[in-house]
């Protein structure tokens, strides 16, 4: 069935279900019960999967490759806020075609510039794997983008481009390989893009077209990107015109064709840039679309909510299945029913050398210096620069020593200087790595671990619980092992990580799980030092455990080896 029949096919399911429903409700006595919502939500919940009594290509029986199709659209600058907030009607049209999220993210390493982000959009790649770093290295790109793939892959497959910025064709496709287009063309603006690729979706002669659109980062720049100020969002309604357009030449060329319509942004934008390491800048809407069944409808979930990078695995597996997609991206398929995607990647907390919060207020490491090179001025002191910042005022935010720290929300870390002509700048504190975390060991039923007869029920006990010196075994050796038979009471080594995979939150910190057994509530029992390693201070049962660092886990225990006993 074709886009068009759908949407024929839609408008009249809903019309009959209203009509349907106003004469149930003609019938009723005045003090019936009001109409049921749920009811309604289950109506429209799917469009699709409410016609699936019409003649729709199932998953089961899918189009042949030879008559899929692809349009994908580049909105260079499109903030998520403004794209989700403005009367932007065709995108709300891409809305309920399949899957979309205004909270997908842009690569998590290197800036949020052009450059790598396009390069991270194309590829499927994080910077430090197709080696675009900025705006002047596009020539440097060592990973296939999604559109010469989709050539290698499919030979037969016409592939075509109109952009309004050049370098994507000068300097990516044709610079990595001429032959990857069939067809291209360097617009002077977007209205030029347009109506080209109007032009080529019109011919039928071309599988794939890929769409730049550069106004909304034009008006950004020049007036801010901001879907309150005029400019910007002016801009952003006329990019939405534009899509309308190509999305009705595609429901004209839709018979017997499987279309797949991906669109989403190299970038945000915050002020009139989009460099500083912010939600602003590196949150972005993706949108994909289909008149297949593959493809599902509704939002991405909230903790999986996609990335740019997700566009050539989508594309890939649209065209050819899963063996179609590398096994090797950084990105995954984006809003298929036919496709399970791997839990989420989550940063590693290491608050003593990196950060993972974007403001980098979690950040308790030692560097001194500004990404200047200036010397950080202690927080307790009020000379060369006078201030506000300190413990009294700001307690919970680690103010200690001249340490590079953000207690007041700055884009990043930051500190006052020693150098009286440079009151304070932001420091260069890098972003921790992020990992696929590992599967959970369930959790003990209780929130928190169980309360030891001796243990205080309140956070500030008016006496020191009951303690004893941990007891021996054979092969004990605290630093290395813990003795089961005292219930790992006597280690005293430096694991910190919990069986599951989390981080140790420290046992003087009261971030991020507030909690009692501090060193003052336990002293004796090693969790005093500033350390985050697994401890067993209240006698549970596993043996040694710790808080985590993850928010959402509070505490697990730790795989601390059981000592074992050795011959003489």
């Amino acid at each position: 069935m074709t886009l068009p029949k759908i949407i024929s096919f839609v408008a009249t399911l809903l019309i009959a279900l209203v009509a349907a429903n106003n004469i149930a409700v003609s019938a009723q006595a005045c003090d019936e019960a009001t109409p049921d919502l749920a009811a309604l939500i289950s109506w429209t919940s799917d469009l699709r999967s409410a016609a699936t009594d019409a003649s729709l290509t199932s998953i089961d029986c899918p189009t042949p490759q030879a008559n899929r199709r692809v349009l994908l659209i580049g909105v260079d600058g499109l903030r998520a806020d403004a794209a989700a907030m403005l009367p932007l009607p065709n995108l709300n049209r891409l809305k309920q075609l399949g899957t979309h999220t205004f909270w997908a993210k842009v690569q998590s390493t290197g800036t949020a510039a052009s450059g790598p982000g396009w390069t991270s959009l194309l590829t499927g790649h994080e910077p430090e794997d197709h080696s675009v770093d900025g705006n002047n290295d596009l020539k440097d790109v060592s990973r296939d983008t999604v559109l010469k793939m989709v050539k290698d892959t499919f030979p037969d497959m016409k592939v075509a481009a109109s952009v309004s910025w050049h370098p994507l064709i000068n300097d990516i496709f044709d610079h990595q390989d001429p032959n990857t287009l069939d067809a291209q063309h360097l617009a002077g603006n977007d209205e030029q893009v347009t109506e080209k690729a109007e032009d080529w979706i019109a011919s039928g002669d071309y599988d794939f077209v890929f769409v730049d659109l550069d106004e909304c980062d034009g008006a950004g720049h020049a007036y801010g990107f901001d879907g309150y100020i005029n400019e910007y969002s002016k801009a952003v309604e006329r990019m939405d015109e534009r899509v309308g357009r190509l999305l009705d030449m595609v429901i004209l060329n839709s018979e017997n064709v499987e279309w797949l319509i991906v669109l989403t942004t190299d970038h945000g934008g915050d002020g009139t840039s989009h460099g500083a390491s912010n939600p602003e800048n590196r949150r972005v809407p993706f949108f994909v679309a289909s008149n297949s069944l593959r493809v599902a409808i509704g939002t991405m979930p909230a903790n999986d909510p996609g990335s740019h990078m997700d566009v050539l695995p989508t594309i890939m597996h649209f065209l050819g299945g899963p063996d179609a997609v590398p096994s090797d991206l950084d990105g995954q398929v984006f809003g298929f029913k036919d496709y399970n995607r791997a839990a989420p990647p989550q940063c590693i907390p290491d608050t003593s050398n990196c950060s993972c919060e974007s403001s980098q207020t979690d950040y308790r490491g030692t560097t001194s210096k500004t990404a200047f090179g200036h010397e950080c001025q202690r927080w307790d002191t009020q000379t060369p620069h006078d201030h506000t910042r300190t413990v009294e005022n700001y307690p919970d935010a680690g103010l200690e020593g001249n340490y590079c720290r953000n207690p007041d929300g700055e884009p990043s870390a930051w500190c006052y200087t020693t150098n009286p002509d440079t009151r304070w700048e932001l420091c260069d504190i890098p972003t921790c790595t992020t990992g696929t975390p590992a599967a959970p060991t369930p959790a003990p039923v209780n929130s928190e671990p169980t309360p030891s007869p001796t243990e205080p029920l309140t956070s500030s006990p008016t006496s020191s619980p009951v303690t004893s010196e941990p007891i021996s075994c054979p092969g004990s050796d605290p630093w290395s092992c813990g003795c089961s038979n005292d219930l790992q009471k006597d280690y005293r080594g430096d694991i910190n990580v919990t069986v599951g995979g989390l981080v140790c939150q420290a046992w003087e910190s009261q971030s991020p799980h507030v909690h009692s057994r501090t060193p003052a509530n336990y002293p004796d029992t090693g969790v005093d030092g500033g350390h985050n390693y697994c401890r067993n201070p209240d006698n549970e049962s596993g043996g040694a455990w710790c808080y985590t660092q993850n928010p959402e886990t509070r505490w697990a225990y730790c795989s601390v080896p059981e000592c074992m006993h050795t011959a003489d």
